[in-house]
């Protein structure tokens, strides 16, 4: 029977095949319990290559049923209902983009968080170069967190992670920029999903002024789909680039990091304080002045 060991005295969490007697972080007694059935499986690299498939699959009828719908345009009755799911689903997209707006333009005020969100993205950049196991990171007033899988090996493995943010602060202030974006980040999420509603929005609204046929009007929200698929990436780049990302760095220290796991026991949780001075432009010419002399 599977067990999961939490320490009595710091609450640290432990799940990863070891038989603990002692917790290894504080040296405290631990407390063995019965591994939570309803806890989700981490997906392996078989169930994500069939997800590729699948997607591939999807993307391959999709074009096909494009193809004949173009060639057929009264052949298919069911498009209809199809387009108009879709319809539904991209003004509800597009609506709750409009709702975020607000927040993306305090954050994008807001260059120290900026900062620290490009820093994130840089830290979690070097750590996947160095096969640690980082699935999800998010960036907060003043800190970010990355989670990783919890795998027995990432916990001794602190010093590491705060090596590379130190190195990530020292790169990013040399002008590594690229090094500060991510095309995993929700910026770029939020865009591709933005830029598909409008597409599908976009050809709804031009079927209905022009008066046409489902198999058309299917068939030109495929094509619009492909090519925002495609101006996700540049976009939304630029998105992270002006909106949510600064790479306007002079220096950082890294305050505080702190870990913890999750009460499944499956993923760690690391929270990085970092303070940021930003790089202070002149009205002209361009010059950059430090904030301290």
């Amino acid at each position: 029977m599977p067990y999961t060991f939490v320490c009595d005295a710091c609450g640290v969490t432990l799940d990863d095949g070891v038989d603990y007697t002692w917790c290894p972080a504080c040296g405290g007694d631990v407390s063995r319990r019965k591994v939570r059935e309803s806890a989700p499986p981490r997906p392996t690299a078989q169930t994500l290559s069939l997800n590729v498939m699948m997607r591939r699959l999807l993307i391959a009828a999709l074009v096909v049923q494009a193809v004949f719908a173009l060639l057929a345009p009264d052949a298919f009755p069911y498009l209809r209902t199809w387009l108009i799911a879709a319809q539904v689903c991209s003004v509800a997209i597009v609506l709750f983009a409009i709702a975020l707006a607000p927040d993306v333009r305090a954050l994008a005020r807001d260059k120290r968080t900026r900062i620290l969100h490009g820093l994130e993205h840089a830290t979690i950049n070097l750590l996947l170069a160095r096969s640690f196991p980082v699935f999800a990171g998010c960036t907060y007033d003043g800190e970010f967190e990355i989670r990783l899988e919890h795998d027995g090996r990432s916990w001794d493995r602190l010093i590491e992670i705060r090596d590379a943010a130190r190195e990530a602060i020292v790169r990013v202030a040399s002008g590594e920029a690229a090094l500060a974006y991510s095309d995993k980040c929700g910026t770029s999420w939020l865009v591709g999903y933005a830029l598909l509603a409008l597409a599908i929005v976009a050809s709804g609204f031009a079927a209905l002024v022009l008066g046409a046929p489902a198999g058309v009007t299917f068939a030109a929200t495929v094509a619009l789909g492909f090519v925002a698929r495609a101006l996700k990436r540049p976009i939304g780049l630029f998105a992270q680039r002006h909106l949510t990302v600064s790479t306007d760095l002079l220096a950082g220290t890294v305050k505080e990091i702190e870990r913890k796991v999750t009460s499944d026991g499956n993923t760690m949780i690391v929270t990085i304080a970092i303070d940021v001075t930003p790089k202070v432009r002149a009205t002209q010419g361009g010059v950059v002045i430090p904030l301290f002399g």
